[in-house]
């Protein structure tokens, strides 16, 4: 039997105004940044600006990708199951606009290293991408 969990999530989209690729905070530092966001194919064209400048002059708005960090706040429902949990690290977190698949990895600096999420979008029934996990419209 499978018991959800249900925790709440703040995020940033990396839009270079408001949020940038380097964190600067929850214990990462710019190399585990670059670590993390070169998982990501999509990343590889926008690694060597990234690493010189920090991607400060790249327009991501006509990317076919969304980057995202996702961190998870707190636990929604406190239960003796989350005992052995964390939620101390976050996600780096990228969105295929086309496909709608959304891939991330885990950081946290006592975890295992890049733990991964993969969700792939459903396009039954609905107008937008959908899955078990996220809704996006």
């Amino acid at each position: 039997m499978t018991i959800p969990i249900n925790t709440f999530w703040e995020g940033e989209i990396i839009d270079n105004r408001n949020n940038f690729f380097f964190t600067k905070q929850w214990g990462a530092n710019d190399c585990i940044d670059l670590g993390h966001w070169s998982l990501f194919s999509q990343f590889q064209p926008l690694r060597s600006d990234v690493k010189a400048t920090g991607g400060k002059g790249l327009n991501l708005d006509e990317l076919d990708c969304i980057f995202m960090r996702w961190k998870e706040v707190q636990f929604i429902d406190k239960r003796p199951l989350h005992a052995g949990l964390t939620i101390a690290g976050f996600y780096y977190m990228c969105l295929d606009r086309t496909s709608g698949q959304l891939e991330g990895f885990y950081f946290d600096p006592v975890s295992v290293p890049f733990q991964r999420m993969l969700l792939q979008a459903s396009m039954e029934d609905c107008f937008g991408f959908q899955s078990g996990a996220y809704d996006l419209r």
